[in-house]
C-alpha cells in the first residue's frame, strides 16, 4: 500500500477481498462434496481396500428369464422316454 492509501480504497479492497474470500469458500465445498462422492464409489473390487472394509453389498447378477408358471419336472401331457 502507498502511503496515500485513502479510506475509500481500503473499503474497496476489503471489499474485493471478501467477494474472493466467498468465491473459495465456495469452491471449496464443492470440491469437498466431489471427494466425499468418490471416496464413496471406492470397494474391494476397485481399490486396495480389503473386502471386510466394503460398506455396500455388491449387487449380484440377476437372471434376465421370467418365470414360466409352470411346476418342475415333467408336465401333464408329455409322453415320457421309458
Amino acid at each position: 500500500m502507498s502511503p496515500k492509501t485513502t479510506y475509500e480504497d481500503l473499503v474497496e479492497i476489503i471489499k474485493e477481498l471478501r467477494e474472493s474470500n466467498a468465491r473459495l469458500t465456495k469452491e471449496v465445498e464443492e470440491l469437498r462434496r466431489e471427494v466425499r462422492e468418490l471416496r464413496q464409489g471406492k470397494n474391494s473390487g476397485n481399490s486396495h481396500l480389503p473386502p471386510s472394509s466394503d460398506i455396500r453389498t455388491q449387487i449380484k447378477n440377476m437372471s434376465l428369464r421370467k418365470r414360466s408358471g409352470k411346476k418342475p419336472g415333467g408336465q401333464e401331457g408329455h409322453e415320457g422316454s421309458t
